[in-house]
């Protein structure tokens, strides 16, 4: 079923041919408000837009009955009605019009806009709902004037005369009184020298003033009026476009580095006359500059002139050509330079050079051209910048990356690259279904035009999972035969092969010896690996090296790929460098991750981590097992407080198990450390077997090797797993000495973190005072050293035993937003469960749904046990709550099933609840059985998800998880 309500009132049944009018009757206005909501409405707001008058009970009833009757007509197959929310499950053209809309899709959000919303259809005599149509009808008219301007642009931009004039007088007709718009189609006949049509239009909104408005026509608008009083000018010669290329392919994206290019040549300053569009082999430099040139020829009426050098090898040739272009002999009186001086003198006009990369020998000529001829622009294309004073740069980036800063821009402009050449290559291509696939070939691309025009060629002979397939073999496959095509761009080893040769020694050695960086890297990493800050920066200033806005360097990794071939049998000692490099940053950064520099060492951590992966990967396969050991150890924390469970314990359990064979490694604190650190993480992910086995042979190593420090971590996180594990004897015995240890030490930050987890085994005790005790003074530790996520931790476990709910409120939301600041995905979800436990205590049931449903959602994302137990009990209470009994008694038969099936234990008070909540359900509905995944961790939290889902519509619409900062691939793959 669908509905049209711009500009009247229509529908249309799925199996009928055409729309039809429809009556504006009481169910149809029901149907209205939901598909212009464009979103589920609650019951109580509706009733009270449509009867508020009666109380809410009356209007209650009112929209009971109204629904009934709507169910029986044609209509009513749209709306979809549950006890607490309605909504328009039909299509409508204002979901249309705002989607196209948010998609920055000008044209087809305007050929939608038939007029107001709703116009001519008569309003029940209802003021509240009559404001609230006007509300919406003035928001939508707003948006539609907004993509009318931007659509504007854009045909004056690309001269699409015809279109912009039909689009002005669609717009003067659905808003008459809009001076702007009558001064804007105006203008637009004036430019043509259309003085008839100008004038009938200023001279019919003038009467339109006068009649409807009884106003004058505007200052703007009379001055116009006047100048279609004048003769025409005669008409100009057009002007020169001397070598311009044309293009056999559509010119796809970039609208913004289009529109700053102009700004730039075009500008009235005499000091910005110089443009280079500067950027690697392949970009599309040569297709821009062609672009902005046809642009200027057509906006500023003067002459472009288009130099290809790539064939010209000197000075002498340059300047031969150029001469002969403009008309002059080649030979005469004075120099080449002289002679080209005087014939552009003061002529105006554009002149592109392009390819100069190879000819910076005679750079000099620009600055000088430029002081000689005052008229003359010039736009260049090149691989590196001709570095003086009065060129303005623009790099040239990946295809695409801009595009959102231009408005007038429709997204994804690799993706209509990429489907625009493979219908040449096959007419018969369609890629609907296959969007995912087409993505990952462009992102292998590395946004290159020539790497995607190459790829989209390939639909001639593979399919696109067979060209994903290869390209991630080798970018050997991106080559072209065509013949029209110049052969420094028949491949892309042509391209990058043109770049290497250009590259003097010395450089090509600086280049490769930075190829194994795989992440952003600083010139303190460059000069570690052997590089002067001077080299890095020429091969910047070559295109070869990418600097980003935060200082850091990066690479396209297609280049990185050529460069580390080259290196050929020297490549095995830079892995062995790097790998020992990113050791000490890791090493030098574990310290610092619970200290003040914490929330920086974890962005650091994040940016690197693609060479952290590739170090743990070098060493893995290189058997280089103690420096892999003492790698993984140090990234413990780093993995987890950004989620990576998995993928952390891959690497830590891979280690081990190679470490396995050697005594020597066996009794090293590297050992030991891996030990301690895949015991955390077994526990986090709910394998409480392994985690008690290694922290029992980490303990035996630090002990012979009398580590005090590495003792007293292992013998806290015995307490911890031996608190959840529901034995509270040894859990306090192992924290008491922990204690005894980090005071002998000293160590603050260790004594902080047993004071935060005794508090928690008092709290399962019910020993709330001590608990908040024990709390205080971690949190007076953890800030004396600066540890904010452990700042975070106390906060949230003192508002979980106080009684005050303005104080719990307040501390579990500074809880959360240090946390999030942070990036801690398991600390976050842990504080959107107690948030929840809260708004559940207060009785904002849909509230406290949405917090267990963020908290499930990210336990089972990061992999996490998370305390399974006491979440499902939760859930079974919200369950009870809503009299969804059966649903109660499943969740609280999972809770109690995975009590065996882990080994972790709910407190006892906890547990009484829970058999509390399974005796009343019997009560009610009778004996349930146990379902087959309640003993299953993940299952069991997939059927909460369910739960929520089903109980709580609303919490689908607002389930997008915070954005945390960097949050990393979780897949969990090893290199």
């Amino acid at each position: 079923m669908k509905i049209w309500l711009l500009g009247g009132l229509w529908g249309q049944d799925n199996e009928a041919p055409a729309q039809t009018s429809l009556a504006p009757n009481l169910n149809t206005w029901v149907v209205a408000i939901l598909a212009v909501l464009g979103q589920p409405m609650s019951r109580e707001a509706l009733a009270e837009l449509l009867w508020p008058e009666v109380d809410s009970a009356a209007s209650s009833n009112s929209l009971r009955q109204r629904l009934f009757r709507l169910k029986q007509t044609p209509l009513g197959q749209g709306v979809d009605a549950t006890k607490a929310l309605i909504r328009w499950t039909g299509d409508s053209d204002v979901s249309e019009f705002r989607r196209h809309h948010a998609a920055r899709e000008w044209a087809a959000a305007i050929a939608l806009y038939k007029g107001p919303l709703l116009h001519g259809v008569p309003t029940p005599d209802i003021e509240a709902l009559d404001s609230w149509v006007e509300e919406q009808r003035a928001q939508l008219h707003a948006d539609y004037l907004h993509a009318l301007w931007q659509l504007t642009r854009q045909y004056q931009q690309s001269g699409q005369d015809q279109e912009l004039v039909a689009l002005l007088h669609q717009g003067v007709q659905l808003t008459p009184d809009d001076s702007g718009l009558v001064a804007e189609l105006a203008t637009t006949y004036l430019a043509h020298e259309d003085m008839a049509q100008a004038r009938k239009v200023i001279e019919q909104h003038r009467s339109y003033l006068d009649r409807e408005l009884g106003a004058p026509l505007p200052p703007a608008l009379t001055d116009l009026l006047g100048r279609t009083h004048r003769t025409p000018p005669a008409p100009r010669l057009a002007p020169v476009a001397w070598g311009l290329p044309s293009f056999p392919t559509r010119f796809f994206g970039r609208a913004y580095e289009s529109r700053m290019s102009l700004e730039q040549l075009t500008s009235p300053e005499l000091t910005d006359r110089w443009l280079s569009i500067v950027g690697p082999g392949g970009m599309g430099k040569t297709r821009l500059a062609a672009h902005i040139a046809r642009r200027y020829l057509a906006e500023q009426r003067l002459g472009v002139y288009f130099f290809s050098l790539a064939p010209l090898e000197s000075e002498g040739h340059v300047l031969g050509v150029m001469l002969q272009a403009l008309g002059v002999p080649v030979e005469g009186e004075g120099t080449a330079r002289e002679r080209l001086f005087r014939a552009l003198g003061s002529r105006s006009l554009l002149l592109v050079l392009d390819n100069f990369e190879h000819l910076l020998g005679m750079a000099d000529l620009l600055p000088a051209l430029l002081e000689a001829c005052p008229q003359v622009r010039v736009l260049v294309t090149s691989r590196q910048r001709l570095a003086f004073q009065a060129e303005r740069v623009l790099k040239l980036g990946r295809l695409g990356e801009l595009d959102h800063r231009s408005e007038g821009e429709a997204t994804d402009s690799t993706a209509r690259l990429f489907v625009d050449r493979a219908r040449r290559a096959d007419l018969t291509f369609d890629g609907r279904g296959q969007e995912q696939t087409m993505a990952r070939i462009v992102e292998h691309c590395e946004g290159s035009p020539l790497a995607i025009e190459m790829a989209a060629a390939l639909v001639a002979e593979y399919p696109l999972d067979e060209i994903l397939r290869r390209l991630g073999e080798s970018w050997d496959a991106l080559q072209t035969s065509l013949h029209d095509v110049p052969g420094r761009h028949r491949s892309l080893r042509a391209v990058f092969a043109q770049s290497w040769q250009a590259l003097p020694g010395p450089l090509r050695e600086v280049y490769t010896a930075l190829a194994v960086f795989r992440a952003p890297f600083t010139l303190g990493d460059a000069q570690a690996a052997g590089a002067q800050v001077d080299d890095v920066q020429i091969l910047e200033q070559r295109s070869l090296l990418n600097e980003g806005y935060d200082g850091r360097y990066f690479w396209h990794e297609s280049l990185r790929a050529y460069a580390l071939e080259e290196l050929g049998d020297a490549l095995q000692q830079r892995l062995e460098w790097h790998l020992d490099h990113f050791l000490a940053l890791a090493e030098g950064a574990a310290p610092r991750l619970k200290g003040r520099e914490q929330a920086q060492v974890l962005g650091t951590l994040a940016l690197i981590y693609p060479d952290l992966r590739s170090a743990l990967g070098y060493a893995l396969r290189t058997g280089a097992t103690g420096r892999g050991l003492r790698l993984a150890g140090a990234l413990h924390w780093f993995w987890y407080v950004r989620g990576l469970f998995k993928e952390g314990l891959a690497w830590l359990d891979l280690f081990l198990e190679q470490a396995e064979e050697d005594p020597v490694l066996r009794a090293s604190s590297a050992y030991a450390l891996a030990l301690r650190c895949a015991g955390g993480l077994d526990r986090d992910r709910g394998y409480k077997s392994q985690a008690v086995g290694r922290y029992v042979a980490a303990l035996e190593v630090y002990r012979a090797l009398a580590d005090r420090e590495g003792q007293a971590s292992v013998l806290l996180m015995q307490g911890i797993l031996s608190r959840d594990l529901g034995e509270y004897p040894q859990a306090r015995e192992a924290f008491g000495q922990a204690m005894a240890l980090w005071q002998e030490i000293p160590d603050l930050q260790g004594l902080a973190t047993t004071y935060n987890d005794l508090g928690i085994l008092q709290a399962y005790e019910d020993n709330y005072p001590a608990a908040k005790v024990s709390f205080e003074r971690s949190l007076e530790l953890k800030r004396e050293v600066g540890d904010v996520q452990g700042v975070a931790y106390a906060l949230g476990n003192i508002a979980n035993v106080s009684e005050d709910p303005e104080e719990v409120r307040a501390l579990e939301a500074e809880s959360l937003r240090l946390k999030e600041g942070l990036g801690d995905l398991q600390g976050c979800a842990v504080s959107y469960f107690n948030m929840g436990k809260s708004l559940q205590e207060s009785g904002r049931l849909p509230e406290a749904a949405d917090q267990f449903h963020r908290s499930v959602r990210l336990f089972v994302q990061i992999g996490s046990a998370g305390p399974r137990g006491v979440l499902l009990k939760d859930i079974a209470q919200l369950a009870m709550e809503v009299r969804q009994y059966r649903w109660a008694a499943e969740l609280s038969l999972a809770a109690l099933e995975l009590e065996s099936t882990t080994g972790f234990k709910m407190r006892p008070g906890t547990r009484e609840v829970v058999q509390d909540y399974l005796e009343r359900t019997t009560t009610l509905i009778g004996t349930v059985d146990v379902p087959a995944w309640a003993g299953v961790p993940d299952e069991a939290f997939r059927a909460a998800l369910d739960f929520l889902e089903e109980q709580f519509p609303q919490v689908q619409l607002s389930a997008a998880l915070p954005a945390l900062p960097a949050q990393e691939e979780r897949s969990g793959a090893l290199p």
